[in-house]
């Protein structure tokens, strides 16, 4: 399962993100993950679970905001939405056509809990 190795790389980079602000707890982490990324989001949550205490990150809410395809033609530059995995634009119908959004794993944000100094 890959999304365990991905989900790695992404507890060290939130670990990182947080550490400026000398977080205490590390409440919710947001990624965006699009239908040609190649990571099921159901795995992604799974390996949160497992990988995450390992991280320090019992208490993390793990917020998935699914992205859409979309699309540029290469011939009438028309922007357009990608539905069923059909790579032909919208408008003209051609197969020239460059993904543009969709296809991305990425960290959108951290919302930590800074730490109280008495």
């Amino acid at each position: 399962m890959h999304e365990q190795s991905l989900v790695k790389a992404l507890c060290a980079q939130v670990l990182v993100a947080a550490a400026p602000v000398a977080a205490d707890k590390i409440r919710q982490v947001k990624v965006a993950i699009g239908p040609l990324s190649g990571v099921d989001p159901i795995l992604v949550q799974s390996a949160v679970e497992q990988v995450g205490p390992n991280y320090g990150l019992t208490q993390c809410e793990l917020t998935i905001e699914h992205v859409e395809l979309e699309a540029l033609c290469r011939d009438c530059h028309s922007r357009f939405t990608i539905e069923d995995f059909v790579f032909r634009c919208a408008d003209c119908k051609s197969s020239k056509v460059q993904v543009t959004q969709g296809d991305e794993f990425q960290l959108l944000s951290v919302t930590v809990e800074e730490m109280i100094n008495d």
